[in-house]
């Protein structure tokens, strides 16, 4: 009787911060359902990219939907990234607390998710089709996060040749 006391006392209760989140990624996980159909994938805008691998993705943009599902790169977060950039710190996560370097891949992960579309990356693949994050290179992953973001090593170059 006193383990089953014991037991109970350490079970953690579902604070209405962890049901807000849970609720958050189910809402996500059902707005990427419904946005691999057949038919929107066929009217999707896409691109073929070729990160460092060698191993071709089809990505689609960012939609308008997709930001108002998930939102946008919180403000402060992007404004200390520019900063970081403008002052020629490459470095980027320099001036990112750790609680931004976490909602910095939590976006990062679901832009990817969302973007990619051949393969399609997913949390937990079954389809040979999908790929998982562990499946995924750093490097690849990265350039994938910068196709999205701005448009891939080559735009970076584009900026600067004035």
């Amino acid at each position: 009787m006193a383990k089953a006391k014991a037991k109970a006392a350490t079970k953690q209760i579902e604070t209405a911060g962890d049901k807000y989140r849970r609720f958050k990624n189910l809402t996500f996980d059902l707005f990427l359902a419904e946005n691999f159909t057949p038919e929107i994938l066929k009217a999707a805008k896409t691109k073929t990219v070729v990160p460092p691998s060698g191993m071709p993705f089809v990505m689609r943009e960012l939609s308008a939907a997709y930001y108002s599902n998930v939102g946008s790169l919180p403000m402060n977060l992007a404004s200390k990234l520019e900063k970081t950039k403008q002052n020629g710190n490459s470095d980027e996560s320099a001036a990112a607390s750790p609680q931004d370097e976490a909602r910095l891949i939590e976006f990062a992960s679901k832009a990817i998710r969302y973007a990619c579309i051949d393969p399609r990356i997913v949390e937990h693949p079954q389809a040979d089709n999908e790929l998982g994050f562990d499946d995924i290179t750093l490097s690849d992953y990265t350039f994938l996060v910068e196709q999205l973001t701005t448009g891939g090593p080559e735009a970076k170059r584009l900026a600067s040749f004035r």
